[in-house]
């Protein structure tokens, strides 16, 4: 038995006995059990036909404990396996003039799986989102083992987080590009006379979430006149095209907006 297959034996133990862990911690297993078993952690179809054997194999398990980790394990895999839309460097992706932009797959942490927010990059080279990887380092010593890089499996010397300023900027300008395609569909939309609860619902969808997740870009919202056409939204749109649940955003929207000095 490898370090790494106890290692990730133990850590499934300590799943199944109720200590749920987050997505930073399930992905750290995964890698460790992809190491273990000698493959690559972005092959998921290889991982999805070893887990199936192990289960197979522990079916017949005398051991409540072993089929409760085969449980366990087949969870943590199928929450892992699930993939933001991503594309490559160096790539030419065929996208419509107005259409959101996919991250590349290295703007996404190997953790959480999503777009990183402040990405650190360890003595490994490898890239996370520092709270993610922070929280990892956490486990490694509640769980009295040496912290490791979870993609390399590499145990670290250092534990220093060194920010990764350059592919902070290349998120920050992909944000900035895509917030701009939302911003222009909605002033389009919100400028004509609204005809689809959809349509409708949808650019208030991102209104809100611009509002919420980048209150430093909500100059954007502002300059492109946005506020007296949500506005008008509320006042003169029948009760059928803006339903509750985008008459919930459009508030939520203009509450976020008020924060903003000059936007009040």
């Amino acid at each position: 038995v490898t370090e790494n297959e106890e290692r990730v034996y133990c850590t499934l133990q300590k799943e199944v006995l109720g200590r749920h862990s987050t997505k930073a911690v399930q992905s750290a297993i995964i890698m460790d059990l992809a190491r273990a078993l000698g493959i690559e952690s972005d092959n998921h179809g290889e991982l999805a036909r070893q887990i199936d054997l192990l289960k197979k194999d522990m079916t017949g398990s005398v051991t409540p404990s072993d089929r409760r980790i085969s449980v366990c394990l087949g969870r943590i895999f199928d929450n892992w396996s699930v993939l933001p839309r991503t594309v490559s460097k160096g790539s030419d992706p065929d996208f419509e003039e107005d259409a959101d932009i996919p991250p590349f797959r290295s703007f996404i942490c190997p953790l959480t799986k999503e777009v990183m927010k402040e990405p650190v990059v360890l003595e490994s080279s490898q890239s996370y989102e520092r709270a993610a990887i922070q929280y990892w380092f956490d486990r490694c010593v509640y769980d009295g083992r040496e912290p490791t890089c979870p993609v390399t499996g590499q145990v670290l010397k250092s534990l220093k987080l060194n920010p990764n300023i350059g592919l902070a900027g290349a998120i920050d300008e992909w944000i900035n590009r895509n917030i701009d395609i939302q911003i222009r569909s909605a002033v389009q939309h919100l400028s004509e006379d609204p005809s689809s609860t959809e349509l409708i619902s949808n650019e208030m969808k991102n209104m809100h979430r611009i509002s919420e997740e980048h209150p430093s870009k909500l100059y954007k919202v502002r300059n492109a006149g946005l506020i007296p056409l949500i506005v008008r939204l509320l006042r003169d749109s029948s009760s059928e095209i803006v339903g509750p649940e985008t008459r919930t955003r459009v508030l939520m929207t203009l509450l976020n907006m008020s924060k903003d000095e000059e936007s009040k």
